[in-house]
């Protein structure tokens, strides 16, 4: 595979939910002026996601609680890793 990045995933574990607002927002203006609007948007009890399909790939950012811990998480995966072929 070589030097081919596929998939960045970063996860941050936030203190309380102000801090946990304040990242997801930060980083989610910081998408939108790279990529535009959102494409997709779910929210549901314990997770909201926004999603942005773009040529190169696609960002998911959520907002999630895993145990009590409130995290934002980010994937940044490239597009292509649809040509990927296992060995």
């Amino acid at each position: 595979m070589g030097d081919i990045i596929y998939k960045v995933a970063l996860e941050v574990s936030v203190s309380d939910t102000v801090d946990d607002r304040n990242l997801f927002g930060s980083v989610g203006v910081l998408l939108e002026e790279k990529f535009g609007p959102p494409t997709a948007h779910h929210e549901e009890e314990k997770a909201t996601d926004f999603l942005w399909d773009v040529d190169d790939g696609n960002a998911v950012l959520q907002v999630s609680n895993v145990a009590g811990d409130p995290r934002v998480m980010l994937f940044l995966t490239s597009r292509i890793v649809r040509t990927f072929v296992p060995r």
